[in-house]
């Protein structure tokens, strides 16, 4: 009973040492439960067959990643948990003075660290019931389910899960504590209050030198990787090098750029006297030469991160605009005239026991046609930046659709058909990636030659419409809408079926007979269907979003855990120092503001260098999206933002706040 009131009076007494560790525990418990608990969504259970694959292997590489994560937490625990170890030494040397055990310490220790962890476990919980949800409605949209499936849930799974690994990382935390407690020696906990010496700079000519090369460094690994791009090769090592030249410019650049700015803050005199300017110089100084290594790893894990949740936040935003507006079809099938001339598409299809029709409520067919000039022609007046899947267009022939064909197409959508002229055109694209280039094509050109017609602009601007489906975010790159007459002097390249369902047919019932007719572009025939189309394309970056998410925001946390670490126990090392600065008459807000600014350049420093790296890094993993995945990605840094300023300020706050209670106890 004794022992109990000892725990909870100690808890109360150093709740504030205890916030990052509370912090550090209901955060990774929260985001373990909402991203295990996801997979337990009943609008889920039901998906199509090739959709359902991928929603499987997510779960899978959910499963293992969570595993992964959860012995990353258990050190990030540990080592917040050794702090606050540290943090009490002294405390422990009086209990050992007054004559108590080590093993009723221990059992004090353990069993303030259970109460906390209990707290954590309940709190986190709690909150990742919240942030399930959230979650969960990503992975609707992600695998396109209509959100009016989603049921609000609790999983009994994910809350197995949880409980399970946080209480063996509990448990393993505990008996660090018991084993820590078992070592030590009396007279080493009684000195545990020591202070540190700050680096004196030395040789400030070499520390210059060695602060431009890294710069130097840094330049050069940026510049191969924008030369080159970020997938390494075996041919090749140039990446590499630049990932080697990368860390080892950040570690160059954290140890000596603190020295070089100190020595140029020095040199104006008026500014490093006024107040305790050199008091707190001097100690942002310490903390970043003597946690260069740690700053520069805690760089990289932010420079992943900030790439990782942008990326696939953006993707996700992306995803869901395009679904909307290049889907219009249920099924498209093509037949490529080079091939097999002028077939009967729906002949061809019913012979392969597909009937069509049967299955149709609305079906139409249109001609795609090459036209006698290439977009190069067309563009040939302007500076093309073309990403790299478009890099051969300038060469391909412009596409060409008869006004008939394009109405038709729009009626199907339920959408009003457009007049055009007999000596008219009008211009569609809805790509990204050539939408500017043929806006200016079209807003400048005052006519257009094709097969012997000259043709005017119809209006005053483009028309962004869908009249076939390709594959989102990759559709029409630029095509022409003529008068029927034009392309009757044209070569055909497309005979094109626009088909939308009945409402109560299953789309397995057409996909079904579809897959043994083997229509592909060697055979001559080809197929677009909306449900494969979701599946396939949702499926595989579901699973890219969901586990760079997670990953980055694991990684968020051990970053800002370890900043708050490090900057506690640079301000007990330094507590000393705080109480002369007392004796000499600063005044109490006077030691606020420094601690403020102390724990803002300590926090500010590795992100803003991360931000500089992700900027150039994402772009260069958007340049890989469009040439793998045809699929351009515009970077929404919004909710980044949003999720790290959360985090970020959480940890900031509990760290300023803990840093002052350290100082405080001093004047006490």
């Amino acid at each position: 009973m004794k022992d109990t009131k000892i725990i909870f009076g100690n808890v109360r007494k150093n709740i504030k040492d205890y916030s990052i560790y509370f912090l550090t525990l209901s955060i990774s418990i929260s985001l373990f439960y909402a991203f295990n608990s996801f997979a337990d969504q009943p609008a889920l259970q039901n998906l199509a067959s090739s959709k359902k694959i991928m929603y499987e292997q997510l779960n899978i590489y959910m499963t293992v990643l969570s595993y992964f994560v959860a012995i990353i937490l258990a050190f990030l625990i540990i080592y917040t948990n050794n702090y606050l170890l540290k943090r009490r030494k002294k405390e422990l040397g009086i209990y050992m003075l007054l004559g108590m055990k080590k093993s009723r310490i221990s059992k004090i220790f353990s069993g303030e660290t259970f109460y906390i962890s209990v707290l954590s476990l309940i709190v986190g919980l709690g909150l990742g019931i919240i942030v399930s949800q959230g979650i969960g409605l990503l992975a609707l949209q992600l695998f396109a389910v209509e959100l009016s499936e989603y049921q609000i849930i609790i999983s009994q799974n994910a809350l197995g899960i949880t409980v399970g690994c946080f209480t063996l990382i509990f448990m393993t935390t505990i008996c660090f504590n018991v084993s820590s407690i078992s070592k030590v020696k009396l007279i080493s906990l009684l000195r545990a209050s020591r202070t540190s010496e700050n680096p004196s700079i030395k040789g400030i000519g070499l520390t210059s030198l060695i602060f431009i090369s890294a710069i130097l460094l840094i330049i050069s690994a940026q510049g191969i990787i924008i030369k080159n791009g970020i997938i390494p090769s075996r041919d090749n090592y140039l990446i590499q090098t630049a990932i080697i030249f990368l860390g080892i410019g950040t570690i160059l650049l954290f140890y000596s750029g603190t020295i070089v700015i100190t020595s140029l803050i020095k040199s104006n005199k008026q500014y490093y006297l006024k107040g305790i300017t050199s008091f707190v110089v001097s100690q942002i100084n310490s903390k970043f030469t003597s946690n260069f290594l740690i700053l520069s790893i805690i760089t990289g894990l932010l420079t992943i991160t900030i790439c990782g949740m942008s990326m696939g936040v953006s993707m996700a935003l992306e995803l869901n605009r395009l679904s909307s507006e290049q889907v219009p079809y249920d099924l498209n099938v093509y037949s490529w005239i080079n091939i097999n001339g002028e077939s009967d598409i729906l002949e061809h299809l019913y012979n392969n026991n597909l009937d069509l029709e049967k299955y149709a409520e609305a079906m139409e067919e249109i001609s795609i046609y090459n036209a006698d000039i290439t977009y190069g022609e067309i563009l040939l007046n302007q500076e093309l930046d073309l990403w790299r899947t478009d890099t051969n267009l300038p060469n391909e022939p412009v596409q060409v659709v008869s006004i008939s064909d394009f109405n038709k197409a729009m009626l199907l959508q339920g959408k009003e058909p457009h007049i055009l002229g007999e000596n008219e055109f009008y211009l569609n694209c809805n790509y990204n990636g050539t939408i500017e280039y043929m806006e200016q094509f079209y807003v400048n050109t005052n006519s257009i030659s094709i097969a012997g017609h000259t043709l005017k602009p119809a209006n005053n601007n483009i028309i962004s419409e869908t009249f076939y489906m390709t594959s989102i975010g990759n559709n029409d790159r630029g095509s022409l809408i003529v008068p029927d007459k034009v392309v009757s002097s044209l070569q055909k390249y497309w005979n094109i079926v626009l088909v939308q369902y009945k409402p109560t047919i299953n789309p397995d019932d057409v996909l079904q007979p579809l897959i043994p007719i083997g229509l592909a572009e060697p055979g001559g025939y080809g197929y677009t269907e909306t449900n494969i189309m979701y599946d396939m394309f949702y499926g595989v970056y579901a699973i890219y979003i969901f586990v760079s998410f997670y990953l980055s925001i694991i990684f968020l946390l051990i970053c800002v855990a370890l900043l708050s670490v490090k900057q506690l126990t640079e301000v007990s090392d330094n507590v000393e120092r705080y109480g002369l600065l007392r004796k000499i008459g600063v005044s109490e807000r006077q030691l606020n503001e420094s601690m403020f600014v102390q724990v803002g350049v300590f926090f500010g420093g590795p992100i803003a260098v991360a931000t500089i790296y992700s900027i150039i890094e994402t772009n260069e993993i958007i340049k890989l999206i469009e040439g793998f995945m045809n699929l351009h990605v515009a970077t929404n840094l919004s909710i980044t933002i949003i999720l790290f300023l959360s985090i970020y300020s959480l940890y900031f706050v509990a760290t300023y706040i803990s840093s002052i209670s350290i100082i405080r106890e001093r004047k006490i």
